[in-house]
């Protein structure tokens, strides 16, 4: 059996895409001789083993086959990972943003019929209401004030989003945390959302945001948009901090 038996042909890029993924290199060796039939007989790889825990081992080999990865691919890459802590200008934001809306045609909630106003929902809820629990740990920096999406519970008639963020100076305690929230699905449906369970300590501040109606079968990715951190208006953070949220399915019947 030869190496390439043994081993997935890949490019940088899909390696680059792995250790976003979270995957550790555990092992490393060259071979002056690849045995791709598909390469010249003399071409040479590089031979990657990499681990994850929840995933074993992947075995990949690279050839040297003349490709290249551009340094646009890879700020790209970087660009479009869900598990990149992004750093963002305010301006940039804002102007992607926009771009989604002039580009997206939403239907506004109250297109679902009767909905729930999340600001009503129990903070108790039943355990035999919950669907599941999806962390995500997904993070953004935006002029010195971090958020952080820490998970999406899933309930039958409604869902909550945790998150967690850090200011530039300490938050007034009179301020309703996260402000101007946008819910949208990839099929173009928008979510009611309130903020819940605020708790603030300095610079640090944790929350809920509630979703209703309860998420669709159909659903499988979520874009929340969280607009302002704090009060309303100048004194307020203004982000907004955009966060696309990838679900598992089946989801929600």
């Amino acid at each position: 059996m030869t190496d390439v038996d043994r081993y997935r042909r890949g490019s940088l890029g899909d390696l680059i895409q792995l250790v976003i993924d979270g995957w550790e290199i555990t092992h490393l060796h060259y071979g002056d001789v690849c045995g791709d039939p598909e390469t010249t007989a003399e071409s040479p790889a590089a031979f990657i083993v990499l681990r994850r825990p929840d995933s074993g081992l992947r075995a990949l080999y690279i050839p040297d086959d003349e490709r290249t990865l551009s340094h646009r691919g890879l700020v790209e890459l970087f660009r479009q990972s869900p598990r990149i802590w992004k750093h963002r200008t305010a301006d940039a934001v804002r102007a992607r943003l926009r771009e989604y809306v002039e580009a997206e045609t939403l239907r506004r909630p109250e297109e679902w019929g009767a909905v729930l106003d999340p600001a009503d929902l129990p903070m108790d809820a039943r355990p035999e209401e919950l669907v599941d629990v999806i962390g995500l740990g997904q993070v953004e920096t935006i002029e010195g004030v971090t958020v952080a999406v820490l998970s999406i519970e899933r309930y039958r008639s409604f869902s909550r989003v945790r998150y967690l963020a850090h200011t530039v100076g300490s938050i007034s305690r009179g301020s309703l945390a996260a402000l101007d929230v946008l819910v949208v699905d990839n099929v173009g449906r928008r979510y009611r959302s309130a903020s819940m369970g605020v708790e603030r300590a300095g610079s640090r501040l944790e929350g809920v945001i509630a979703l209703t109606p309860g998420i669709p079968r159909d659903v499988t990715a979520l874009t929340v948009t969280i607009g302002t951190l704090g009060v309303s208006g100048p004194d307020g953070h203004l982000g907004p901090w955009v966060f696309p949220l990838v679900l598992p399915t089946p989801g929600l019947g």
